[in-house]
């Protein structure tokens, strides 16, 4: 299951990198920071004309590609009476949950390292699920025995064990409520 999320995964970033135009960059301002954020295409968004930085768009595209139907596919796996497929339905969900995650935080790195640390730990724990779900593991094979049977050159389809245990398991604890910080009230000028 691993190698065909892996494999999808591979076959399109490298085409939605390659599909986008460069775009001129801003002069630099002699500060280091803003500059490399520019570089990069990190930097701020009306300054240069876009609304999504070019190292956020191939990830943002993933989870677009993921989550466009992803509903549509959920609500399908269950609509008939007589047919329904729960383990698709499981496994999409889980296959959601990925997706989500990439939409909140879609660059993989944006110089603000414990929010870069906290998406890195989330995109690997929702992996997991995908990984350690039965549900995807038994979609996935089907997914695999289909494409064998039709293709009339024997493909070399990944083994979805093989792939999982390439991911580093990150362990979730239970989050406790925090409380947002006060906000200080403007003082009043004493009236002489």
């Amino acid at each position: 299951m691993r190698r065909i999320i892996f494999a999808i995964i591979v076959a399109v970033l490298p085409g939605i990198a390659f599909a986008q135009t460069p775009r001129p960059r801003p002069p630099l301002t002699g500060n280091v920071d803003a500059d490399f954020k520019n570089a990069i295409g990190g930097g701020n968004a009306a300054s240069s004309g876009a609304s999504i930085s070019p190292l956020d768009k191939p990830f943002q595209d993933l989870a677009n590609f993921i989550g466009d139907d992803i509903d549509a596919a959920i609500t399908l796996s269950t609509s008939m009476p007589s047919l329904q497929d729960g383990n698709g339905q499981k496994c999409l969900m889980a296959l959601k949950t990925f997706g989500d995650v990439i939409k909140a935080h879609p660059a993989p790195l944006t110089f603000k390292i414990a929010t870069d640390l906290e998406a890195f730990r989330l995109k690997q724990a929702a992996i997991n699920k995908l990984c350690s779900s039965q549900e995807c593991e038994t979609v996935f094979s089907d997914f695999t025995q289909v494409v064998t049977a039709l293709s009339p050159v024997p493909l070399p389809v990944p083994n979805i064990h093989d792939l999982c245990a390439k991911v580093p398991q990150v362990n979730l604890g239970t989050p406790v409520a925090t409380s947002p910080a006060p906000t200080p009230t403007p003082a009043t000028p004493a009236n002489p």
